[in-house]
C-alpha cells in the first residue's frame, strides 16, 4: 500500500533525525564548553533520560 510506504519512510526519517539530535546533545554535553545542564529542556521535551555526566564545575 502506497500510504503505508510513505508513513514508514517518514517514520524512518524522523527516527534518523532524532538519533542525530541525540548524538549532537551528547557531543555538546561532552565538550564541557557550557556550564550546567543546558540541554535539559530538549531532553525533557523529547522524553530523553537526564545526562548523569553533566557538571557545573568550571574547567
Amino acid at each position: 500500500m502506497p500510504t503505508r510506504n510513505v508513513n514508514l519512510k517518514r517514520e524512518r526519517l524522523y527516527d534518523a533525525k532524532l538519533a542525530r539530535l541525540r548524538a549532537a546533545i551528547d557531543e555538546g554535553d561532552a565538550s564541557g564548553l557550557a556550564e550546567g545542564d543546558v540541554f535539559s529542556h530538549v531532553r525533557e521535551a523529547l522524553h530523553l533520560p537526564a545526562n548523569d555526566s553533566a557538571t557545573t564545575d568550571a574547567a
